[in-house]
Formats: structure tokens, sequence, C-alpha cells
């Protein structure tokens, strides 16, 4: 049989001292501290002997997790789990901890707790955390972007966000004028009055705004007053942020603007912040030059429709069905037809004669196979075609087709250019007409002179002769009665 053996005082103090341990007394106050555990907090002995749990924590009332300790403790059970204690200089400290009851004959109960720090691993996880709820907040703002929402309604979202998610008091978004020397104020989180929409704040050489556009990367201001890089502007100081952090939006040589997130106890970034804040910059970014873009090309695609609505053509695209997918004003004018009426209309069955429809529509689709590398327009034989409009009048239109493609290099429609040459045609009948009226004039004018020249003519035949003759009979006797007959 083993005999047990006393542990020496010297060893039994040397082995405590290899981890972090205490004793707690009944009421849960430390009794005994070896060096390690109040080293770890930045007590001495005599400063942390009598402290509770509670002190340790800095906290004046019991927590759920408080309860259940003290619960199972006095059940006489062993507890672990994860407690967080304050440092002496106030700092969180995260342990590991295992606390066993210790009953001792007629002796109160005391509780011995070993500790294991974890500051590392916690801070290992919480920054996973963070970089996982960033991801997320990345996701969520990016599909926000491609949503047709108003760029200051994704402005404000977005500063919101990002707020939140540094724990900053305060931010706004600027907006930098087109020779970098102003920026306005269009979005503000959590400020007072001292920056309402569309304030200005000058961007200069020497101030953070002026540092920032000349920066790669976001700039980290903890403190205003040991800064020495740059000035913080006036509002920004009477507001009373004493921390910022501004980052650029777009490219430096063609940037939107700058976000600044203010706050009035020192902040810095790790790499995972300053990605994360990169990111929704390059979101914001992105966005605000796809509504520019969009906006260019609904501007361009209003002032091609005005084009086509002044010019005094007709302009149509007829898509592989045969229908009217666009259509100016000019030909709804000419077809009697509204522009919104002339959509999805079967160009051949409205508008064709019977007697070339089905030609004209057998013309049409062989223009559906027209060469992509063929860009000129395509003239149809006997291109002048009568249509009919909607009160049946016939109207002759001269066309020009080109085809036009999709993305895949396939024809999709047919787009048709024509003159309306009605009236053009209709003059010109009545100048034929009137041309064969003048030559048939012209002719009856030259009869007319012909018959009276030879009237004149012969009226002078007749004149010699009838004068002639009158002294012929001056000269008769009167009794030569044959001769005066």
């Amino acid at each position: 049989m083993s005999s047990h053996k006393k542990l020496d005082p010297t060893l039994l103090e040397q082995t405590l001292n290899c981890s972090n341990t205490c004793i707690f007394d009944e009421n849960f106050s430390i009794y005994y501290s070896n060096k390690s555990f109040h080293s770890l907090l930045g007590f001495n002995e005599d400063e942390i002997i009598g402290k509770s749990i509670l002190q340790l924590k800095q906290l004046t009332r019991s927590t759920p997790t408080y309860d259940f300790l003290i619960n199972t403790l006095k059940r006489g059970e062993t507890w672990k789990g994860e407690l967080q204690f304050r440092h002496k200089n106030n700092n969180p400290m995260y342990l590991d901890a295992t606390v066993k009851p210790i009953n001792l004959k007629n002796q109160p109960t005391r509780y011995i707790a070993t500790f294991t720090e974890i500051n590392h691993r916690k801070k290992l996880i919480d920054n996973l955390k963070q970089r996982a709820h960033q991801q997320g907040l990345i996701a969520i703002l990016g599909q926000i972007s491609l949503n047709n929402i108003p760029i200051s309604d994704l402005l404000e979202q977005t500063l919101a966000v990002v707020c939140g998610s540094f724990n900053v008091s305060a931010g706004l978004i600027l907006e930098i004028s087109t020779n970098g020397e102003k920026a306005l104020v269009r979005t503000a989180y959590n400020t007072s009055s001292m920056f309402p929409m569309k304030t200005v704040l000058d961007i200069e050489k020497n101030n953070i705004l002026g540092y920032t556009l000349h920066s790669e990367r976001p700039i980290v201001c903890e403190s205003y007053n040991d800064e020495v890089r740059f000035k913080i502007s006036d509002p920004i100081i009477k507001e009373g942020h004493n921390s910022i952090i501004c980052a650029l939006i777009g490219e430096k040589k063609h940037p939107f603007g700058i976000i600044a997130l203010l706050s009035d106890t020192p902040k810095n970034l790790n790499i995972d912040e300053i990605h994360f804040l990169q990111s929704v910059c390059n979101i914001l970014a992105e966005a605000i030059n796809r509504k520019n873009m969009e906006k260019a090309l609904r501007y361009e695609q209003e002032l091609s429709k005005k084009y086509l609505d002044v010019a005094k053509i007709v302009f149509i695209v007829i898509d592989k069905t045969e229908k009217i997918t666009l259509a100016n004003r000019h030909a709804a004018s000419v077809f009697g037809y509204s522009q919104e009426d002339l959509t999805g209309v079967n160009f051949f069955d409205r508008f064709l004669p019977d007697e070339i429809k089905e030609n004209k529509r057998n013309e049409f689709h062989n223009l559906l196979n027209k060469n992509k590398d063929d860009a000129t327009p395509i003239t149809l034989e006997e291109n002048i075609i009568p249509i009919l409009n909607k009160d049946s009048q016939t109207r002759y239109i001269k066309w020009k087709h080109s085809a036009l493609y999709d993305e895949d290099d396939n024809v999709n429609a047919i787009l048709s250019a024509g003159e309306d040459i009605t009236e053009m045609l209709s003059r010109e009948k009545e100048q034929k007409q009137l041309e064969k009226k003048l030559n048939q004039a012209q002719k009856m004018e030259a009869v007319g002179m012909l018959a009276g020249g030879i009237a004149h003519d012969f009226n002078n035949i007749l004149v010699s002769i009838l004068g002639f003759s009158d002294l012929a009979m001056e000269t008769i006797n009167d009794k030569n009665s044959k001769l005066h007959d």
C-alpha cells in the first residue's frame, strides 16, 4: 500500500506558480493569489486580495454568467468557461477559467481557480467575426449599389453602415469639385448643424482633405492635437471630434469625393479594416460611375430621339417578327398613328397594299441574312414603296434599309429610313400635265402662226390680182362683154 507524502510548502508554491491561480473565499472574494495571476492583471498581491469576481470585471451588479458560475460552485460542481476581467490599465482581459470547490474539515468552503490567458485567441476570433461581418456588409452594399436607387440614398445608407461598423460617432461624405479646390457635403451622419447638406469645405495642400486627395490609402489621425502631417479644418475641430479617418472615393485622377469618419476617442485601423474601407469606397466609386454612365447614356438616347423626331425622315425599326419596335415622330405623323400605337404593329400586314405585300415581305427577310461586314446601307430595287396610312390614303415612301445586329453578331432587326415623296410625286404629275398642256398650246401656237403666215402671203397675192384686175377693167370697153366678165 502506497503511502501519501505531504508536499513541501516551497514545492507547493512553485507548483501553484506554474499556472495563473487564485483561491476565492466563501463570499467569492480573492483569498489567495499567486504571483502569475495578479501580475497578469497588473496588480500586486496587496491590491488584489479581497477583490470579488465582480470587482475584477469592474461591474456593480451580477450578470447571467456570474450567477451561473456561483450557483454551479455552490452545488459543489466544477465550473469551466470564459471570463472577462479588467486589467489595471482598464484593458479587457479574456481568460479561460476552471473553478473548483475545496472542502476542508472544520473550515469554510474555498474555491480554487486556474486561468489561461486567451486574449490572442479571442482577438483572432473577434477579427474573424469582424471580417465575416464586414464581408457580409460589403456583399449587402454591393447588392444595394446595383439597385436603381438615387446616389444620395446610396451614400446615406453606406455612410450609416460604415460608421456603425467602425463604431464612430459621426461621418461625412464630401464630393470634390472638378478643379479639386472645394469639397461639398453630400451626406452626413450624426453631426450637428456645423455640417448641414451642401456645406463647402476648402481643400488645401496642407489640410487633411488635400492630404487624403494625394494619398494611396486611408488617412488615420488618432489625435489631431498630435498631428504634424496636416492641419484639421476648423468645422471638424469645432465639432469636438479628436480622431479622424479619411479615405478617397474613386481614382486619384478623377475622384468623386472623400469619406470622413469622426470620433471623440482615439481610433486606429488594422489591415482588415483598411481593406474593408477601401472596398466600400470602391463600391461607391463603381456605383457612381455606373450611374453617371447610365445618365450619359440616357442623355444620348434622348438626344438621339430628339434628332430623330426633328428630322423630316421616317425612321422605323422592324424586328424579325415583322413588328415595329421603334418609330420616330415623323413616322407616326405619316402613318397616322401615335408613336406608342405603332409599337408592336406588323408593318407588312397593316401598311402595305395587298399587291406588293408578299414580295416586299420576302425582300425584308432576305435583308435579315445580310453579312455583318457589309456596313453600307441597303437600297432595295424599286425602293419607292407605297403604304396605306390610318385613313387608307396612299403615301409613297423612298426607303433605305440597314441591318441591326445583337451582341452575338446576329441580325435581329432592320432599320428603315424613308422620305415621304407623295407630295413631290404629286407635283411631278401636275408638272407633267402642265408640260403636256404647254406642249399642246405651243403646237397650236405654231399652227396658228403657220396659218397666219400663209393667209398673209395669200392675201398679198389676192390683193395684187384684185388690184391689177381693177386697173384692167378701167381700160376695157364696156362693149366687150366677154372680156369684162
